[in-house]
């Protein structure tokens, strides 16, 4: 198969095992492993581009009725010098020896898995999503997998089970998309197996490679039941008697593979006690915080709903379902979801039901339905969104105005492997808002042969109001940009690379009127040691119209003018004792 230049791309087999065959313990010494041939040749990324990897790499995948298989032997000629700092799931392992891989097991290009470890066993994984984050990876999905690592005279290997129940994937494939990355972190290297080149990202799949062989899968009806039950007693004694108050709660959530590609879930009386905690922020200007979603339920194939800006005009934003615009808890009552591929085309379909709050928030319902098609052999999609919310109270006592909509339209356009152009369009629909009440933005970028060249334009109404959504600042006309070069300087030097860039975003109100100016003109300068020093000068400029507060002290309306000189010193990560110092010189314009 080839990909979209007609290049031929890598590719292993794999083959299917009798079930229990394989005990995870990190050796690869069943016989079963010797069934296929492994994926070798990696090729580095850094520092020497498209220059063989230093160290020597083989891979297999194997599989039986409910596992995937993937046994990694990493060579290592000073495996004295490898390095496992991190101990905990998810954490960042850019100080660590790793490997990394993703499946693509749609083989669409776009979405998919991505997992690591590194030699001390650590895991890590997440949904390519294509959207979202800087690389379309969503970190905070946690999936059903275990793997075991030993570190040897020779290296270290790693054996990884993947269950079939775990992964979306249209069983009439028998080819699926595959990637892998190692680094050598005391070297500063990091090889991959397809796609070596700086500007193609592990985690962007048209870039990886492909597993043949998939014969017979089924990922069973993947029924998952979690049932949750709280009580609460409490005493309160007084002089005259003693008083005990108790209370209980219930509640279950429900999911199930409606088919291979598709995914059911039901919840009654959702329990959200085990989310991860928000990291605190403190708000010093005017405009709305970020909040990432953390709970399981809705972090859950989220890339099918994603649709606008992410972190600055998200259309659909989960955290306004079950939380109030206070941070306070709103009962969620019940709701359903259907999630999931079919053949080329996306879809998403979400309604629940949140109870009353008093003095904070009524009953509503929440829907969303997303369709999203990816065209096939090509980089380019279309999608349609709808958003809603539905005050339940009020409409049954004839209230009909207590409603909330939002209709959207977005698309990419992929120009061959080089460049592309997307964009969305979107209107809201509320009582007694009739004007204004758009958000657009359109893009384009071009990243190729070192350079990464990037423009947008984005606008947002007066009238605008995505209540089931996230504005970072509201009614706001953007043009932005970014001008991004890498220069190697070569492979005999110290100085391993710079990369001079420029960068502005500016907003104006709707009337024209500039609110926020930022350019950033940088240069980022990096040695083969891991040092790296960034030397930067930006403008800013902001324009309050009226005052405002930042806890108890008053911001006065006016202009703001200011320009710094910005120093970013980093030694090596990868030492014990590394130092990082981010400096600023200041001077008002």
């Amino acid at each position: 198969m080839r990909d979209l230049r007609g290049l031929v791309k890598k590719a292993i087999k794999t083959k299917k095992i009798e079930q229990n065959k394989i005990v995870l313990d990190g050796v690869l010494d069943e016989e079963e492993w010797r069934l296929v041939s492994p994926a070798t040749n990696f090729i580095q990324r850094d520092p020497n581009e498209g220059v063989p990897s230093t160290e020597k790499t083989e891979v297999y995948v194997i599989y039986d009725k409910e596992n995937l298989y993937i046994g990694a032997m990493l060579y290592d000629s000073d495996p004295g010098g490898i390095l496992a700092y991190q101990k905990r799931r998810d954490q960042s392992l850019r100080t660590d020896d790793r490997f990394m891989w993703i499946l693509d097991t749609f083989l669409d290009g776009r979405t998919g898995y991505f997992f690591e470890v590194n030699p001390a066993g650590l895991l890590g994984d997440g949904l390519i999503t294509g959207s979202g984050s800087r690389w379309g990876t969503n970190k905070d999905w946690n999936g059903i997998w275990d793997a075991r690592v030993i570190v040897t005279e020779q290296g270290w290997s790693v054996e990884v089970a993947i269950p079939f129940r775990t992964l979306n994937f249209n069983p009439t494939l028998d080819t699926w998309g595959i990637n892998f990355q190692r680094t050598v972190r005391r070297k500063n290297e990091d090889a991959k197996w397809s796609g070596y080149e700086r500007n193609k990202q592990l985690t962007t799949p048209i870039h990886a490679g492909h597993l043949k062989g998939l014969k017979d899968l089924t990922q069973g009806r993947g029924i998952e039941l979690k049932p949750y039950i709280s009580m609460n007693n409490k005493a309160m004694p007084s002089e005259e008697s003693d008083v005990n108050t108790s209370s209980s709660d219930l509640g279950v959530d429900l999911s199930m593979n409606i088919t291979s590609g598709l995914k059911g879930s039901l919840t009654y009386n959702t329990d959200f006690a085990q989310a991860e905690v928000d990291k605190q922020q403190v708000n010093l200007d005017r405009f709305n915080l970020f909040y990432p979603e953390k709970r399981s339920f809705f972090l859950e194939n989220a890339g099918q709903f994603s649709v606008g800006s992410p972190g600055e005009i998200d259309l659909f934003f989960s955290r306004k379902i079950g939380i109030s615009d206070n941070g306070s808890v709103v009962p969620i009552l019940g709701g359903g979801r259907l999630s999931g591929k079919i053949g080329s085309t996306n879809i998403g379909v979400l309604s629940m039901v949140t109870d009353d709050v008093e003095n904070v928030v009524s009953k509503n319902n929440y829907s969303v339905a997303r369709v999203n098609h990816n065209f096939k052999n090509s980089r380019s999609s279309i999608g349609l969104a709808y958003i809603s919310r539905d005050g339940i109270e009020n409409n049954k006592t004839g209230a009909m105005d207590d409603y909330n909509r939002v209709y959207a339209l977005d698309g990419v356009w992929g120009i061959g492997k080089k460049a592309k152009v997307s964009g969305f369009m979107s209107k809201s629909s509320t009582p007694f808002i009739n004007s204004n009440d758009h958000a657009f933005k359109f893009s384009a970028n071009y990243d190729w042969n070192s350079w990464n060249i990037y423009a947008q334009y984005s606008e947002v109404g007066e009238g605008f109001n995505p209540e089931v959504g996230y504005l970072e600042r509201s009614s706001f006309k953007k043009p932005s940009y970014l001008i991004f070069k890498t220069i190697r300087v070569g492979e005999d030097r110290k100085l391993l690379e710079y990369r001079p860039h420029i960068s502005g975003r500016y907003y104006f109100d709707t009337k024209g009127n500039i609110v926020t100016t930022y350019t950033h003109i940088d240069t980022h300068w990096a040695w083969k040691s891991g040092l790296e020093i960034h030397t930067g000068y930006n403008v800013r400029k902001e324009w309050v119209s009226e005052d405002f507060f930042i806890s108890n002290l008053r911001v006065n309306s006016g202009e703001y003018n200011n320009s710094e000189v910005q120093l970013v010193f980093m030694t090596n990560k990868n030492q014990k004792l590394s130092f990082n110092n981010r400096s600023y010189i200041c001077c008002v314009l």
